[in-house]
């Protein structure tokens, strides 16, 4: 990073950075999955000609580009050796697996390139009044190919590209404090244009086996390739080595918003704040969902998905309009300590959920009501600062999804509350010496409905951290020590908390009777060391994060669930860096 000073009026800042990084899953046949493999790029501006006009641009590049996908792998089928059909592995989720593509279908990759451009401008119009424009553009392509049934057969591969442009625009006029009173009112418009294509690419000798039920008899070992279709004999023939079924999905949104947010002062130590925005906003989506190399011999139609009729683009649109608020109080009690309450009201607009059939299902605005309290406080001459909250949030018309087939059908969960507290604190015992820690207790259920007492997705009940800040001067310069460890409660991946009552089968042979789709309770310790030289432009650090190697996993289910083949992804592993800093 550069700042360039052009003179008393202009400057700008140019960025660029370079990450890359191996995957943390091996593959059998060499390498590994999850690499990382990216450049971003940044320049800003700001031109301040007067005390009254002030106006900053940035604009941003990001790219991404590996020759790996995602790393699902599988917990019923073992991984094996396509050729010589030898077990290369095992079932357990951090250890090597060997995935891949087949057919026409693209070889394992990850690519994805955004553009953001951002223009902010803020005019002093007199004492008391500011008005700031904020304008943006957004533009991204993100694309990726691999094996998604998790296992070295070829059964299921995948392609998917999403990509669209945003714009908005922001006026907002500031209405600083004379007296009791401030506060500020603007208006904004948001218009985005998505599309995205999925390609669903498929093995029906394998997918024979597989819709039969035939080929979990086979688990945990699983045939090859060649045993699948010798496990079918003389009907091989009559199926194709690749069909392709592939979606078409474009959403585009036009929102305006009117919205103001006021603060009183009614004495030198109680505020009132209170604040609203009115919504109104217009959707358009459509689907086309074909079978570019012909139906399947199986089906007749498409295999993984449901045609559009006769291949054909369906549409559907909708309007709908909503209004939110908040309002609350502050009191400084002291100097150094001060309590709060708010109420808030939040909605989800509704929004359309198309059919294949062309049917247009409108799911209801989601609305949350939620009150939070809490106190901010500097005690002891600020060696200890920190703050805690308590809250709760009601939610109805709570909306989420379940898993059938490649598609993630709308399920309107009803009612559900998520009430807890959080809190942190910093404690300056020396100027060299610090402890810290935060913790947080969330209970998120369901309330009612076929999810009730069901737990929110990735929603632990309880988190904690704990570290320590440590800096001794000695002959080579500051030495400082920081590490950190952090820890979380068991969370599910799925609303529906892997019940088997819960999840949509096309045939009973799928059924998931084991609740595995879940990561159990985990501690994560990170711990950097680092060294400032007391002269120069150079720092050196090591940083080691994830030091005790705990294996866990961030997602668990995914489109195998649906063929009661579940896939699962490694967290990251032990990582260890050696970091050097030059500042100029």
């Amino acid at each position: 990073m550069a700042n360039l000073p052009v003179n008393e009026t202009f400057g700008l800042r140019i960025g660029a950075l370079q990450r890359q990084r191996d995957g943390f899953l091996k593959n059998t046949q060499g390498g590994t999955y999850n690499n990382v493999d990216g450049q971003a790029y940044r320049l800003t501006a700001r031109y301040a000609p007067t005390d009254a006009f002030n106006f900053r641009f940035s604009g941003t590049y990001d790219r991404d580009n590996t020759d790996s996908g995602g790393a699902f792998k599988s917990n019923v089928f073992l991984p094996r050796n396509q050729q010589t059909g030898a077990v290369e592995g095992d079932l357990r989720f951090w250890t090597p697996t060997h995935l891949g593509t087949f057919g026409d279908m693209a070889a394992d990759y990850s690519q994805r390139k955004i553009v953001g451009l951002s223009g902010t401008t803020d005019l002093t119009l007199n004492e008391r009044l500011d008005l700031t424009s904020i304008s943006g553009y957004r533009w991204y392509k993100a694309c990726q190919a691999g094996d998604i049934d998790g296992t070295t057969t070829n059964i299921i591969a995948y392609d998917l590209c999403n990509n669209g442009e945003q714009f908005s625009q922001e006026l907002r006029l500031n209405i600083r404090r004379d007296g009791a009173f401030e506060g500020f009112v603007g208006a904004s418009y948001f218009k985005a244009s998505n599309s995205q294509q999925t390609d669903l690419g498929a093995d029906e000798r394998a997918m024979a086996l597989l819709l039969s039920g035939a080929l979990h008899r086979y688990a945990p070992n699983g045939l090859t390739n060649s045993q699948v279709n010798a496990a079918l004999g003389s009907a091989a023939a009559n199926y194709k080595p690749f069909h392709l079924d592939r979606r078409r999905q474009t959403a585009d949104i036009e929102t305006y918003d009117l919205f103001a947010d006021g603060t009183f002062h009614l004495s030198d130590k109680l505020q009132a704040f209170v604040g609203g925005r009115l919504t109104w906003d217009d959707k358009a989506v459509s689907m086309q969902v074909t079978t570019p190399k012909s139906v399947s011999r199986l089906t007749g139609a498409a295999l993984l998905m449901t045609l559009t009729p006769a291949g054909a683009v369906v549409r559907g649109d909708h309007s709908s309009s909503l209004a939110t608020g908040r309002a609350g109080l502050r009191y400084q009690v002291t100097p150094t300590v001060n309590v709060y309450a708010v109420y808030g009201i939040g909605k989800r607009p509704e929004s359309i959920d198309l059919a294949a059939s062309g049917a247009v299902n409108i799911l209801p605005a989601e609305k949350l009501s939620s009150a939070e309290v809490g106190i901010k406080y500097r005690l002891f001459s600020g060696a200890l600062y920190g703050d805690a909250s308590i809250y709760s949030f009601d939610y109805s018309n709570f909306q989420t999804f379940r898993r059938n087939g490649d598609r993630l059908e709308p399920v309107n969960a009803g009612k559900a509350k998520a009430t807890g507290l959080e809190t942190q604190a910093t404690w300056r015992l020396t100027d060299s010496l610090s402890v810290f820690g935060s913790y947080a207790y969330n209970h998120a259920r369901f309330n009612g409905g076929a999810y009730d007492g069901n737990s929110f997705r990735n929603s632990p009940d309880n988190k904690f951290a704990l570290g320590v800040n440590a800096a001794v001067s000695t002959r080579l310069g500051e030495l400082s020590l920081s590490p950190v460890y952090s820890w979380q409660s068991k969370i599910f991946f799925s609303d529906d908390n892997d019940r088997g009552d819960l999840q949509v089968r096309s045939r009973p042979a799928f059924s998931d009777k084991t609740v595995d789709e879940y990561q159990d309770a985990f501690g994560i310790l990170n711990v950097r060391l680092g060294l400032t030289p007391a002269s120069g432009p150079w720092s050196f650090a090591i940083m080691g994060e994830n030091l005790l190697d705990k294996k866990y996993i961030v997602d668990g289910g995914n489109t195998g669930d649906s063929f009661g083949m579940p896939t699962f992804i490694t967290g990251p592993r032990r990582t260890v860096r050696f970091e050097v800093s030059a500042h100029f």
